[in-house]
């Protein structure tokens, strides 16, 4: 529990750059309420001034779901206003990104401010997995469905995406779990899951766990090229 209220404290603290922006319908733009990543690959921890590694991007948004759970368990206040500023920003900018086609299908466009891929050509799986698993956790932190919609449109751009995901990663089993999630969460609010979304799962699933993408050795199991 003091590991898990340092890392909170922290995150709700520290990684999110805070404004005065407060829910996901109002104008603002799209670093308000985002969160910062921490460092560039195999950089020094204690020289790292810590806010250099790029710009707030859904690609490292972490944390979300951890401080939710906190929040849950202990009903800290503070934590509670972090995740959601940053549910808030994840969810306006999936409403709000024109990247790529398949997002544009997903999340609708909006007003093409929301920049949330960052890849204008084959966007990687995990920053949808972390917009994914964000908004579902937002949805059991608040009871708002605006939440889940969001989270559904991750379904919805893997749908679109999957003719190139025929391998499986890391990344891809970020999607698979978040995914998953989402599809519980639905469950329990007693909505209707998105149709992409429970294909999307079983693809995601039946790839990781292909022969030619799994090696076994044992009681160990690893993706074949990651």
């Amino acid at each position: 529990m003091g590991l898990a209220h340092a890392a909170n404290v922290h995150f709700a603290d520290i990684d999110i750059f805070h404004t005065r922006k407060r829910a996901y319908d109002v104008d603002r733009y799209w670093w308000e309420g985002g969160s910062w990543g921490h460092s560039y690959h195999n950089e020094q921890g204690l020289t790292n001034p810590h806010r250099n590694c790029g710009q707030p991007a859904p690609d490292t948004y972490w944390g979300a779901s951890g401080m939710v759970a906190w929040t849950l368990v202990t009903g800290d206040d503070v934590v509670r206003e972090a995740a959601l500023e940053l549910a808030d920003n994840t969810l306006w900018r999936a409403r709000n990104t024109t990247d790529t086609e398949c997002a544009r299908t997903a999340w609708g466009g909006g007003n093409g401010e929301g920049y949330m891929l960052w890849w204008e050509e084959h966007p990687p799986a995990r920053p949808v997995a972390n917009t994914q698993r964000i908004l579902a956790w937002a949805w059991r932190l608040t009871g708002d469905q605006a939440y889940l919609d969001g989270a559904a449109g991750a379904a919805r751009w893997y749908q679109c995406e999957s003719d190139r995901f025929g391998g499986a990663s890391w990344p891809e089993a970020l999607l698979a779990r978040s995914m998953a999630e989402y599809i519980i969460a639905a469950r329990d609010a007693g909505i209707d899951v998105d149709p992409a979304a429970e294909p999307g799962l079983t693809s995601l699933l039946q790839a990781m766990a292909s022969p030619n993408n799994l090696t076994r050795d044992g009681d160990r199991a690893w993706f074949s090229s990651y």
